[in-house]
């Protein structure tokens, strides 16, 4: 005689649609504040609220178009736009487009080229959809800020035109050996771009025992450190400049030329300056002693052209 649950069956219940957000500048998850909603491509009903579930996944149900039983799993053919706001305005609001395939989404693989950054840990690229910050949100503690303005190069006047939902793409090279780093941001719809990232690896930094270490004239204080930074940009004017912006459309521009920083022509090789705490700067001319001051740059962007 044996013993034991004897089993009968197995169900399996399928989630239609899965998402997970990832905040590229703290490395975690988000789903405090955010309200995601979804609904078919050219859909004039009401949107499906998604729900957080205990692991921050974003899961719809009964979307419009797809099987009311949650035992049969899409085939991923129907086309979903979902649509991301934050209540606590840290993140620009953003819509893309998704397939229901009855799994978690946690890349934006459904958009051509997703320039994700790569500063954080390499779990991070596939660890959420990624979100971008507004130019309003705190910056955490310790960590660095890069501000810039992006306007349109080809407006009657540029000056006074942003380039809204331009992409802002910063590469700093490693020193003393440190890997290369490279972070992309979004502008919003008034074309300001914030781009938060660790600050990086510092220059001359003793090493070892104090016995092998340099002496302290030969190295360079932590709240002294800068390093050269290199901007580039992506921009495809669109039909509606107003929020929420289409990552399907900004995220898929190629890379524009940046024409024209401030009042000077720019130069490809032009370094800016990051420094420890300030973000990027610019030396103040009119100092009795060379120093640095916070800079937020304006930068004239070309709009994308698509190769042929």
């Amino acid at each position: 005689m044996t013993s034991g649950a004897i089993l009968l069956d197995r169900i399996l219940i399928h989630g239609v649609l899965g998402l997970r957000f990832w905040d590229e500048a703290t490395e975690q998850m988000v789903d405090a504040g955010l309200r995601i909603a979804a609904a078919p491509a050219g859909w004039t009903g009401p949107w499906v609220q998604g729900t957080a579930n205990r692991s921050g996944v974003f899961a719809f149900h009964r979307l419009p178009g797809l099987s009311s039983t949650p035992f049969e799993k899409p085939d991923g053919r129907r086309a979903y736009v979902v649509e991301v706001r934050d209540e606590l305005e840290r993140f620009l609001a953003f819509r893309f487009t998704a397939h229901a395939a009855g799994q978690v989404m946690t890349s934006l693989e459904s958009v051509a080229a997703s320039p994700l950054t790569t500063t954080g840990s390499p779990l991070a690229r596939n660890a959420g959809i990624p979100l971008f910050n507004t130019a309003a949100r705190p910056i955490p503690a310790g960590m660095a800020v890069i501000r810039a303005e992006l306007h349109d190069a080809t407006s009657p006047e540029p000056e006074r035109t942003p380039a809204p939902f331009a992409r802002l793409t910063v590469d700093i090279p490693g020193v003393d050996g440190a890997p290369d780093m490279s972070a992309t941001g979004l502008a919003d719809e008034r074309g300001r771009a914030t781009i938060i990232l660790p600050h990086p690896a510092p220059a001359e930094v003793p090493l070892g025992s104090p016995l092998t270490s340099p002496s302290a004239s030969d190295t360079i204080p932590l709240s002294a450190q800068t390093w050269p930074v290199l901007l580039s940009a992506g921009y495809a004017i669109t039909d509606e400049p107003e929020a929420p912006m289409d990552l399907d459309v900004v995220l898929s521009a190629p890379a524009a030329d940046l024409a024209t920083i401030a009042a000077g022509p720019f130069a490809a090789s032009l370094p800016f300056t990051l420094a420890y705490g300030l973000g990027l700067v610019e030396e103040e001319a009119t100092a009795p002693t060379p120093r640095w001051v916070p800079s937020t740059p304006v930068l004239y962007v070309r709009p994308s052209v698509s190769p042929p």
